[in-house]
């Protein structure tokens, strides 16, 4: 039993260190999105965040000699979106096979069950790696809400928000661009333009006078950016050193850094090649356990009546984005 439970020890040691560790380093759009945007949500069946849609009607001009009334319309353009927390498990399964094949003392189990979390680690990181890009909903409602559902278009529902034509909810939606199949330059800059826009338009920061929310990372796989590249050869440049100590090199558009990531969608000469335009600290991922609070339930258990060890680690929470229409996208790049 002792042997059992530094196994257990170990385990609930090496796995969520070592899966949140290794997605910061395989994976450039988990490192900003998970690994900076993190944020502790209460717990609940929801967790809710407030979106800005608009201009408010009670600031105006008003005369000074006390004959003006001015205006305290109670129209909100804050909106409560609210979103289910999602959760995934990551089980490192050992056996009594395991141990017959490749156990001994101690010291060799436990380097048996940390080879068996390895496998666990990257498994986890490759289904957080895919998932970020895909839909949340119908089929698939118990996987994270992930960009596919950001970039959802009009009249379809994202966090109990449904945008309606010719409203402020409208406004909001992120945009998507269905038609360009040729990346570059005069294109990335106009679909930034229109995104600094929107994203200008949300606050500035108190402290530094910068806007809270801006574009300032653009993503796709490597065929996109290849593509892009080869028509701006001599501009290319690196990111900041400690980008580059976690083996992130880069190039710039118009000062967002672009970044490469395989799971982004696309076929290597297809029109079907993704581009995203993103504003980071708009979207976030939310959490109740996982990172530097664990589950209750996440350990060790032998199973009652299986020769089976099942090592177990929990994660609930989701992504969201506070301000949808902060982030764009090409979905027809032939690259």
């Amino acid at each position: 039993m002792a042997i059992l439970d530094d196994i257990g020890a170990a385990l609930y040691e090496y796995v969520p260190g070592k899966i949140y560790e290794q997605t910061y380093k395989r994976n450039s759009a988990l490192k900003f999105l998970i690994g900076d945007n993190k944020e502790l949500m209460p717990h609940g069946n929801d967790f809710g965040f407030i979106c800005q849609l608009g201009e408010v009607p009670t600031v105006e001009y008003i005369s000074g000699d006390g004959t003006d009334t001015f205006s305290n319309n109670t129209s909100n353009t804050l909106l409560r979106a609210t979103l289910p927390y999602k959760n995934m498990v990551a089980n490192t399964v050992l056996t009594l096979e395991d141990f017959v094949k490749f156990g001994g003392d101690k010291t060799q189990i436990v380097s048996l069950a940390q080879a068996k979390a390895a496998q666990t680690v990257n498994s986890q990181v490759v289904k957080l790696s895919r998932d970020l890009y895909l839909s949340g909903t119908g089929a698939n409602a118990k996987r994270f809400n992930g960009l596919e559902d950001i970039f959802a278009g009009n009249g379809v529902a994202y966090a109990g928000i449904t945008p309606v034509a010719g409203t402020n909810t409208e406004d909001w939606l992120a945009t998507t661009d269905n038609a360009v199949n040729t990346i570059n330059f005069a294109e990335l800059q106009k679909m930034i333009a229109n995104v600094r826009d929107n994203a200008g338009f949300y606050a500035n920061g108190e402290e530094t006078g910068t806007a809270l929310i801006t574009p300032d990372m653009i993503l796709s796989n490597g065929n996109v950016q290849s593509q892009f590249a080869s028509t701006q050869q001599g501009q290319q440049v690196y990111n900041d050193e400690a980008n580059l100590n976690a083996g992130f090199g880069t190039i710039f558009v118009n000062r967002i850094p672009w970044y490469t990531d395989s799971y982004c969608p696309g076929d290597a000469g297809v029109a079907n090649n993704h581009c995203y335009i993103l504003s980071k600290n708009s979207i976030r991922f939310g959490y109740v356990y996982g990172f530097d609070r664990p589950s209750p339930l996440s350990g060790s258990n032998v199973m009652p009546n299986q020769p089976v060890q099942n090592n177990v680690n929990f994660m609930s929470g989701n992504y969201f984005c506070v301000k949808r229409n902060a982030n764009a996208r090409f979905t027809a790049i032939n690259a």
